[in-house]
């Protein structure tokens, strides 16, 4: 299966946070699916880091290794997928949520 990872639910994973489900947990960490994270979640986790929204207990240089070393695969964003995105309805205005919605249109 094909697991495209939300932005806490890739924090909680990897500060093993018990905030994560167990069941999400075990998706995540079975070989018998594909994990996937989008680069938008690498920016909004910089934003929110830099803003004071997020204790990472940790400096992003480090938190983002560890994603990088956790076997996720890095989905780009492209022109495409902006040009996609400025035509999507306003279901909400999270620019994170909107780019990475992209990927299952």
């Amino acid at each position: 299966m094909n697991l495209l990872v939300d932005t806490h639910a890739l924090i909680w994973f990897i500060t093993d946070n018990n905030k994560l489900p167990i069941n999400t947990k075990k998706f995540i960490e079975s070989n018998d699916n594909d994990c996937y994270v989008s680069i938008a979640t690498f920016w909004e986790i910089g934003i929110k880091n830099s803003i004071g929204r997020l204790d990472l207990n940790s400096d992003l240089q480090k938190i983002f290794q560890l994603i990088e070393e956790s076997g996720f695969d890095i989905l780009p964003i492209t022109t495409n997928h902006i040009l996609q995105n400025a035509d999507l309805k306003l279901y909400h205005q999270d620019p994170f949520d909107r780019i990475i919605t992209l990927w299952f249109i």
